[in-house]
């Protein structure tokens, strides 16, 4: 394979003559300002010791190194980070942390549901842009709609708002599951927390129009750490296969279910098994899951999304050794943002307005909803990530022999799935 350096990925995209980031004031905690001789620091809140953590803070890490490279700065950009440990009152410390003592001008992270939440509020006190790359659910989104003024520095780059969950679920399950392979009815696995609340309910509601059946709803806690019961009542369960909604209780629960022996297919928003290093964690070549990737290295790619993937494997060898969704996303979240500070002024203001007529191509079409916009649902999500075929389209992928294939939808497959 051919690898690509940051300049030379900067010169195939044309991304260099577009981003420039302006500097910050020492102690403006988060409040933009300051001359292009100063510097600028991205503060990357995330869970560190996930692998979705880790993949947050290299897209950032990537993109400021593509800026630094290229001199658009006086001075380097930096990237700091800080671990939220799934806590919302360890999140409001790292935020603090990051922008009030470290002087980050900007923010980027928050995996789980109750770290994004619970900083909301600090977001809007200290005036600090915050690109939200992890938690999805559409609480975040609708604290903008009710309150634009305070919220608007809010804005989710990844993945796509939950409420878009079901109807992306139920393309896959119209399309796929029923069109293709004639699977008839299933059973929610689920971890119980907000997002899968607003799923589920949801979920049941409409699959009848499609034909199939939810036969039950599995909930467990997410300090649940012992899996056979579960596995036992879905192994008894007469179902063509299970719609997995698994992300904050980790890998534990997928490993129960590649050990089991339950030979019905797992699809749906299974966060572990999007780690490169799924298969070495389960100790097998092949799964019968089917995850919601929403874009990662192992799809069709375009030039410039594969020019990204050699790029992220030249510059880091440990895990996660490929780019998930996360990397994507905090890369595209970084460039976004330079590209606002570059082409706005120094208010805050006039960043929330450019980073809402932003897009950018990576594979995905990156853009966010205008606070006027309506969702393809009618309803109003400012600064969410746009969803849709002309817009963000999440793919769905299978390990198999030793790989991620893509198995929908047809633009991004580069494979059919297999039952192993």
């Amino acid at each position: 394979m051919v690898m690509v350096t940051r300049r030379q990925y900067l010169r195939r995209t044309g991304a260099a003559g577009s981003i420039a980031l302006l500097g910050s004031t020492a102690g403006c905690s988060g409040i933009l300002g300051g001359g292009s001789s100063g510097s600028e620091t991205l503060g990357v809140l995330t869970t560190l010791d996930l692998d979705v953590g880790k993949a947050t803070v290299r897209g950032a890490e990537l993109g400021a190194q593509v800026a630094n490279d290229e001199g658009i700065l006086d001075s380097d950009l930096s990237v700091e980070s800080s671990n939220t440990e799934g806590t919302a009152s360890s999140a409001v410390d790292a935020h603090n942390t990051l922008v009030s003592r470290q002087g980050a001008d900007a923010t980027i992270g928050t995996f789980a549901e109750q770290t994004a939440a619970g900083i909301m509020d600090e977001i809007a006190e200290t005036e600090t842009v915050h690109l939200n790359v992890g938690a999805a659910a559409p609480a975040l989104a609708g604290q903008v709609a009710e309150d634009y003024e305070r919220y608007k520095p809010w804005f989710r780059i990844a993945p796509i708002n939950a409420a878009f969950f079901v109807a992306d679920l139920l393309n896959f399950a119209e399309q796929f599951a029923v069109g293709q392979q004639g699977w008839e009815n299933a059973v929610i696995f689920r971890e119980d927390a907000a997002w899968t609340g607003q799923v589920a309910p949801a979920l049941k509601d409409a699959v009848g129009g499609l034909g199939m059946s939810i036969e039950d709803d599995i909930v467990f806690s997410l300090s649940e750490n012992n899996f056979t019961t579960y596995m036992n009542q879905i192994d008894d369960t007469d179902v063509d296969f299970i719609f997995g909604l698994v992300a904050e209780a980790g890998k534990g629960p997928l490993l129960s279910y590649e050990e089991s022996g339950v030979e019905k297919p797992m699809v749906g928003d299974l966060v572990a098994s999007q780690s490169p290093q799924y298969l070495a964690d389960i100790n097998t070549e092949n799964s019968n899951v089917i995850s919601r990737t929403f874009t990662t290295w192992g799809s069709q790619l375009s030039d410039a999304a594969q020019e990204f993937v050699d790029m992220y494997e030249s510059e880091y060898d440990s895990r996660p050794t490929k780019p998930t969704w996360a990397a994507f996303g905090s890369y595209v979240a970084t460039q976004m943002y330079a590209r606002a500070r570059s082409e706005g002024g120094d208010s805050l203001d006039d960043t929330v307005t450019a980073m809402e007529e932003e897009t950018f191509e990576l594979n995905q079409t990156y853009s966010v909803y205008g606070p006027d916009e309506e969702a393809p649902d009618g309803n109003s999500y400012p600064h969410d990530l746009k969803y849709g075929p002309d817009f963000f389209q999440p793919t769905w992928s299978q390990w198999r022999d030793g790989e991620q294939v893509t198995v929908y939808p047809d633009k991004f497959a580069n494979a059919e799935f297999e039952l192993q």
